[in-house]
This record gives C-alpha cells, sequence and structure tokens, in this order.
C-alpha cells in the first residue's frame, strides 16, 4: 500500500506517555507523539520528516480520541505540541467525562501506553527503498492496545485496519486512504505536479 499526497493515514506509536511524571491536578501527562523510526509500509518504508517546518500544525491542540473512533467525542486533547530533537513532543491531557477518568487511572498506572497519530501526507521525496514525508499534517492523536515504535512515545507499528466506521464512505471529511502500489506512487507524484502547478 502506498499514500498519496492528501491521503488519511492512521499510524501505530510507541508514543511512551511518561506516566512517571503525570500531574493529578490537571490529569496532564508529557509525551512523544511521532519520531523518525523507519515504519515498513509493504514494499517501503516510511520516515516522517521532522525537519522544521515539516509538520503543519493548524489544528492543535489535536483531539484525543480512541483506536481511531472519530464517531465518538474525544476524551481528551494533546496540546502544547513542539518539535524537539527529531521528534513530535505534547502534553496529553485527559477530560472530565468518566470514561476519560478511567483512562486516566491507566495511564497514571503506566497501563495504557500507546498512542497512534493520524495524519495526512502534504509532500515527500523517495530515496531508495524509503519514503520520506517532508510535509504532513497531524489530524489526531489516539490511543491504542498495540504499537511498535521504540523511539517514540507511547508506538508506532502496522497500520491500523479499516473499520466500517473508520472508511471514507463513512466518514466524508476524511481524506480517501488509496493502495500504495507503485502505480499508486507514480498518480501520487504526478497529483503532486498537478497541486504545485495550481498553488
Amino acid at each position: 500500500m502506498f499514500a498519496s499526497p492528501g491521503d488519511y493515514v492512521r499510524e501505530p506509536l510507541q508514543l511512551q506517555i511518561d506516566h512517571t511524571r503525570a500531574d493529578e491536578a490537571s490529569r496532564t501527562a508529557p509525551a512523544v507523539v511521532s519520531t523518525t523510526f523507519p515504519v515498513e509500509r509493504g514494499g517501503y518504508d516510511e520516515i516522517l520528516s521532522h525537519e522544521a517546518g515539516a509538520v503543519d500544525l493548524p489544528r492543535a491542540p489535536l483531539p484525543l480520541i480512541e483506536a481511531h473512533d472519530n464517531s465518538r467525542v474525544n476524551v481528551g486533547i494533546v496540546e502544547n505540541l513542539r518539535l524537539a530533537g527529531k521528534k513530535l513532543r505534547g502534553t496529553v491531557r485527559l477530560g472530565n467525562t468518566e470514561r476519560a477518568r478511567e483512562l486516566w487511572e491507566d495511564v497514571k498506572a503506566g497501563i495504557v501506553r500507546n498512542l497512534s497519530v493520524g495524519y495526512q501526507w502534504l509532500d515527500y521525496r523517495d530515496e531508495g527503498k524509503n519514503v520520506i514525508v517532508t510535509r504532513w499534517l497531524p489530524y489526531e492523536v489516539s490511543l491504542v492496545a498495540v504499537g511498535a515504535d521504540p523511539n517514540a512515545g507511547l508506538f508506532r507499528g502496522k497500520t491500523m485496519p479499516e473499520t466500517p466506521e473508520n472508511t471514507p464512505e463513512n466518514n466524508p471529511e476524511t481524506p480517501d486512504i488509496v493502495t500504495r502500489t507503485p502505480a499508486a506512487r507514480s498518480a501520487a507524484k504526478a497529483a503532486m505536479r498537478t497541486r504545485s502547478a495550481r498553488a
């Protein structure tokens, strides 16, 4: 599978909410949202750039949801987003709902630790077997059960499967998710050239 510029990607991360620095009064904890760790995408490795200007943050603070289920209200937010040391860092803040309070107890205990970021490709370049996403737009951060990035805060790993509530048909405001084949890669480049010409 190959993402195109403008596609929506859900990426499990080993986000590592730092539960040892959790603040009980404000229900906040520092976290690493993403890193440059290469993620295997079936034929190529995807690397999110964390250079200055690579991450567009007009939607910050980002909603914190569960398992990319955007049909339910968010349980918190991720605020104070900033690039530091090739990582996107932020502060996870849980809300006041009963579910948010339940999750906060597990965050403090170090039981709920994994995050996944949902984002959109804006631009990229090929470097051998690597695809460097040079500009990208985070939409949301999710608490998830499984992740894999050893360098990130709560874990980044395999792509989350599409579920009925997460398909583009049921979420018209979510950019399409396309297969990441070589043909799709060529189409993505052609589309990017078109976008550049229109800009």
